[in-house]
């Protein structure tokens, strides 16, 4: 239990607002049941709110006027002896001042004024040191009740320590797998920038083959225009050897003169058409060549000779073969020095396998350019051809052969998967 002193400082304390919530209402409750302690705080509450707050303004207010001093000495005296109680020591002339009827207010507030100070400064005071006391005495008894926390405070921290080193160990691990992944990731950019490298050089070699399509398209022009330049000089070389003939003088020396320029003529002439004939057979090749090429069911087969060793020689030769339409055979280098017989002729024979018995002649090959030594076969009997898989060449006598007769060349099988256009 609380005495009576305990909520007297709690009323001096309340009376400058320096109580908790649960004090503002224990001392309520205490107030409702003792009146002393209801009239010490009815005092306190009488200094503080109504003579401090008005003390500066009575002052300037009422300087020279005297007012009875009966009107708050029993403020005043309950104050003292409540001072005087609590071991306060004051001076006598304020007994002195006690029995005088009236006082000066402007000489009377400082003193007013000091002492209210100091009673509150001793009612503060002594309130904090019981308090201090009694929190004091509840020290020990809480850290009596701390000890269990303290213990579970202990192991929570050995297993945090011991989650923070299995976070450790992880964290390791995880750098170890992040250098892995960079490792990868440099790998994958290496292989990024070679793949980046080729297609680099493929885009390099897609233009170099655009400007080898173009170099030869330009050729073909530069031909085409090569051969009308044969045309328009053949024709300035004949209209000149009709105007020197036209013109031939009377004189033998003269006519001398003019058939030597006749027959220098003449031989440019054949030399140009020669040149003209050959443009245009090549030409003529070429345009039948380029209206096979957009062909349906075109079979284009390149052919290989067979030495003696059984190894396969460089390629020689090529088929056009149009299913069930036409079939041209380009052969080079059938020379007379691969065969030394000058009285020869190369034949054609078609047949479908598995009866070589069977076969029947395609046609003699015939010199298609001499300088290049190309030789070619051309046949185009739709009924023969759709009775034939395979084609090779033999070496006859002049004019051909009735069966072959002679080694096989060349050899191509015809049945295969249409790879044109």
């Amino acid at each position: 239990m609380w005495n009576h002193e305990y909520f007297q400082e709690l009323a001096a304390l309340a009376a400058v607002g320096q109580l908790s919530g649960p004090e503002v209402k224990a001392l309520d409750d205490h107030l409702e049941k003792c009146a002393s302690c209801r009239s010490a705080h009815t005092d306190f509450a009488g200094i503080v709110q109504a003579e401090l707050p008005v003390l500066a303004d009575r002052r300037d207010r009422v300087t020279r006027r005297r007012v009875p001093f009966g009107a708050d000495r029993g403020y005043r005296r309950r104050f003292i002896e409540r001072g005087r109680a609590e071991g306060i020591r004051f001076s006598p002339e304020v007994d002195r001042k006690l029995t005088r009827p009236t006082v000066s207010l402007a000489a009377f507030v400082p003193v007013r004024a000091a002492l209210l100070a100091l009673a509150s400064l001793l009612i503060v005071i002594s309130a904090w040191t019981y308090r201090s006391n009694v929190r004091t005495k509840s020290v020990m008894p809480a850290e009596v009740a701390l000890q269990p926390d303290v213990a579970r405070l202990a192991a929570s921290n050995t297993e945090l320590q011991s989650r923070v080193a299995k976070m450790a160990e992880s964290e390791a691990l995880t750098a170890v797998e992040i250098q892995q992944l960079e490792r990868e990731r440099t790998a994958s950019r290496e292989q990024l920038v070679a793949l980046r490298d080729r297609l680099e050089r493929a885009k390099e070699e897609q233009l170099a083959l655009g400007a080898q399509l173009s170099s030869a398209k330009a050729q073909a022009v530069e031909s085409d225009s090569r051969s009308q330049e044969s045309g328009r000089l053949a024709a300035e070389l004949k209209n000149e050897l009709d105007s020197v003939r036209a013109s031939q003088p009377a004189s033998e020396a003269s006519l001398a003169a003019q058939q030597s320029r006749i027959r220098e003529l003449s031989e440019k002439l054949a030399a140009q058409t020669v040149l003209m004939d050959r443009e245009r057979e090549l030409l003529a090749s070429g345009k039948e060549i380029r209206d096979l090429m957009g062909a349906r069911n075109l079979h284009i087969i390149d052919v290989f000779d067979v030495d003696g060793t059984g190894k396969s020689a460089k390629a020689f030769g090529r088929v056009f073969y149009t299913e069930g339409k036409s079939l041209i055979f380009y052969a080079f280098d059938l020379t007379p020095r691969r065969h030394p017989r000058a009285d020869h002729a190369f034949q054609a024979w078609g047949y479908r396998d598995p009866a070589p018995q069977s076969a029947r002649s395609l046609g003699i090959f015939y010199a298609d350019d001499k300088t290049q030594n190309r030789w070619v076969l051309k046949f185009d009997d739709p009924q023969v051809l759709a009775e034939i898989d395979s084609v090779y060449v033999t070496v006859e006598p002049p004019g051909g052969s009735l069966k072959p007769t002679g080694q096989k060349l060349l050899y191509a099988y015809l049945n295969g998967q249409p790879n044109h256009p």
